[in-house]
């Protein structure tokens, strides 16, 4: 009896085996997958590779995502929530989310890891509290874009990258002209409408906050001095040399033909390459000079892949983000435009030197070289921005200088930044 019985078990646990077969199979392991910001270009991409890295890893599963409503919000709710993503694209968010990420600081330091050829300058706008929290693959830098056909009918020759702002003011005076007699300009000299000019002028001197955090750094001589010249310009005080609003969109007044100066960032460029001409060229903002020495500055940005703290597969996601950074991912998001690769091997590909227009597409690169943090690399800096907003508009309009404005910018942001540490010591 006992035989029998023995046997009838074994038997029963076959029969299940047989109609359950996942009892006994591996379970199939799912990454959630989300990434933002329209970009409907990079959608078929990104699909791409999710079925790409199942087929080499079987057993492991991609779902990837593009969240409806605000992006940042929606990841922030579904991971305190328990229902977050394992492997997040973040942006401009990431210092307000930086603590509900793993960090990645091994991937950079590993001996051959994805990031060991990272551009330096890209690390921090993805650090916080000295913990890198998310893997830079992309870089946006903001040059000008020079009508070369306005500069040559106007006997003008295209600046060098070392050029002033003392000079930039004088090409724009050339270079604003009235066809018709009127009295009033048809051509501009210059449009900053898409130049994050306000933020690249806050880090003009240096990073916008202390290393640690907890204070403000832009009241400095070179960050007043810079700042007062933009102001200047965007407030008309040189002259009417600067594109009215309302001119229409960035692509629209590029093919108008009607401003020979164009602050805009890399994702600008495939716009400019479908126009009827390869008329326009890049390079980078003009220095500040100071003292005997001359100063760069440029607006930046970055996107990255970052790995939640709650991930259930903490291995597999870092398997998958390394994926992400091969350099065969990599060529791939190149091609498509409107992003510089963090990896200088891939940067160098693509941007120095290049075949099409604009051919200075290194001037993007020697813009992440003089790039520095903007204000939202802290958690508190858009909140700094916000309550600063009245100043700003005094400064821009031209009731302002910028030493008062600047002084009282750092008073404001002080508070703030008093303010956040104090609830954020008051959480732990």
């Amino acid at each position: 009896m006992r035989r029998r019985t023995g046997w009838a078990l074994v038997a029963c646990a076959l029969i299940v085996s047989i109609c359950m077969p996942g009892v006994w199979a591996k379970e199939e392991i799912v990454l959630r997958w989300t990434t933002c910001c329209g970009q409907l270009d990079r959608h078929e991409l990104f699909q791409s590779w999710a079925r790409r890295y199942e087929s080499r890893n079987p057993g492991i599963k991609i779902e990837w995502e593009y969240p409806a409503g605000n992006y940042g919000n929606v990841i922030l709710t579904r991971i305190v929530g328990g229902a977050g993503p394992d492997v997040i694209w973040i942006g401009g968010a990431f210092s307000q989310l930086a603590d509900l990420f793993t960090p990645l600081d091994d991937m950079r330091t590993r001996a051959g890891g994805p990031l060991r050829e990272v551009m330096p300058s890209v690390f921090p706008l993805f650090t916080w509290q000295g913990q890198l929290g998310a893997a830079p693959y992309g870089a946006n830098t903001v040059p000008f874009f020079l009508n070369q056909r306005m500069f040559a009918e106007a006997g003008l020759q295209i600046p060098s990258p070392s050029w002033t702002w003392s000079e930039f003011i004088e090409l724009i005076k050339r270079l604003t002209v009235d066809l018709d007699g009127d009295g009033q300009p048809d051509r501009w000299g210059f449009d900053f409408r898409s130049g994050g000019y306000r933020e690249t002028a806050l880090s003009w001197g240096g990073p916008p906050f202390t290393p640690d955090g907890r204070k403000v750094a832009f009241n400095n001589p070179i960050t007043v001095g810079a700042t007062q010249i933009m102001a200047d310009l965007a407030s008309n005080k040189y002259g009417p040399y600067q594109l009215p609003a309302g001119r229409g969109d960035y692509a629209q007044v590029a093919a108008s033909g009607d401003v020979a100066i164009m602050a805009g960032g890399v994702w600008a460029v495939p716009a400019l390459r479908q126009l009827p001409e390869d008329e326009w060229e890049a390079i980078i903002f003009p220095a500040y000079e100071y003292q005997g020495q001359r100063y760069h500055s440029s607006y930046m940005s970055g996107e990255a892949w970052a790995i939640s703290k709650t991930t259930r597969y903490p291995e597999e996601a870092r398997r998958f983000v390394e994926f992400l950074l091969d350099k065969e991912q990599m060529r791939e998001f190149a091609r498509l435009g409107g992003i510089i690769p963090t990896q200088q091997s891939v940067a160098r590909e693509f941007f120095h030197p290049s075949t099409s227009k604009p051919q200075n597409m290194a001037a993007f690169l020697d813009c992440l070289e003089v790039g520095k943090p903007i204000y939202n690399t802290h958690p508190a800096g858009t909140d700094i921005i916000s309550r600063s907003a009245p100043v700003w508009n005094e400064l821009w309009a031209g009731r302002m200088p910028a030493a008062s404005a600047l002084e009282q910018m750092e008073a404001i942001g002080n508070a703030v930044l008093a303010e956040w540490w104090a609830t954020r010591e008051q959480q732990r």
